[in-house]
This record gives C-alpha cells, structure tokens and sequence, in this order.
C-alpha cells in the first residue's frame, strides 16, 4: 500500500522528459477516459475500439501499436 500512499515529486525536468503516448480503448465500461489524454500533453493518442483489455479482445492491434513505438 505504500505505492499508493507515497507523495511523487513530478517535476518538467523529469516527468515532462518523457513523451507521453495514451492508448483510449473506446469501448471500455469503467469510465469514459478521453479526458485523461487532455489533462497530460501526448505525444500521440492510439484508439482502440476494445474493452478495458485489448490484450485479450485484440492482441494483435495493441502488438502493432507497442510495436509503432
């Protein structure tokens, strides 16, 4: 539980070195979440019309995406 408790330092040297690239699974039921990638500058935004685990209802588009980076 630590991992959840423990303060992050977020700093533009550190995380805003590293670019961001958000997979939004449109079809996922928990939370509509296209509002995440507006919060965070992306460096590229995927889609995915898949549940919350395109690994299990395309695993083969989500390889080609990984792959792209």
């Amino acid at each position: 539980m630590a991992c959840l408790g423990t303060p992050v330092n977020v700093t533009e040297a550190r995380y805003g070195a590293v670019p961001k690239v958000y997979i939004l699974c449109t079809e996922s039921k928990d939370l509509y979440k296209s509002s995440i990638a507006q919060n965070v500058p992306i460096h590229k935004l995927y889609t995915l019309a898949s549940s919350h685990s395109p690994f299990f209802s395309m695993p083969e588009k989500l390889v080609a995406i990984l792959a792209e980076l």
